[in-house]
């Protein structure tokens, strides 16, 4: 489970504004996510599977 708290400033205000669905998506994901880059890809990740 991701824990937005572990987010740097950057993060956490690019997570804040993505839709609820997005975030609770991220949250509930195994995924390791470090840097923007990686949470921003995860994020494109599940929108184009939501196509």
């Amino acid at each position: 489970m991701i824990y937005k708290e572990n987010f740097n400033e950057e993060m956490r205000s690019y997570f804040d504004k993505l839709p609820v669905f997005l975030q609770e998506d991220i949250m509930q994901s195994s995924a390791k996510i470090e840097t923007l880059d990686e949470l921003k890809a995860i994020t494109a990740n599940i929108t184009k599977g939501s196509e």
